[in-house]
């Protein structure tokens, strides 16, 4: 299972009430192309980890997605250089925090 960290909670609540979302409608955290993580707009299936922030639904992860991710967490930062979702990877699974950080890829992980 992926941690979703409380300040991306409190981002993606934000994206979502800023936004039309339906009732039912969430976001996803997804492959959206070959060894690239996203979000996309969906609603919730039967097995999918459902995070959410004050009763608000703001998050969904396949099983498949979680089982992937497993000690890794999601999470929202504000920086100099900007600001943005990242993924992190568990501690010890790589050599290469720096990179991964960055959105960088690294030979071990890639």
């Amino acid at each position: 299972m992926v941690t979703i960290t409380p300040s991306a909670l409190e981002e993606l609540k934000r994206i979502r009430e800023s936004n039309d979302f339906e009732p039912q409608q969430c976001l996803r955290l997804a492959i959206v192309a070959p060894q690239t993580l996203g979000l996309v707009l969906d609603e919730a299936g039967e097995e999918d980890q459902v995070e959410e922030l004050a009763g608000v639904r703001v998050l969904l992860v396949s099983p498949d997605i979680g089982q992937a991710l497993d000690g890794a967490s999601f999470d929202f930062e504000s920086s100099e250089e900007g600001k943005g979702f990242r993924l992190v990877p568990p501690e010890g699974a790589c050599d290469c925090e720096h990179q991964h950080a960055h959105g960088e890829g690294c030979e071990h992980c890639d």
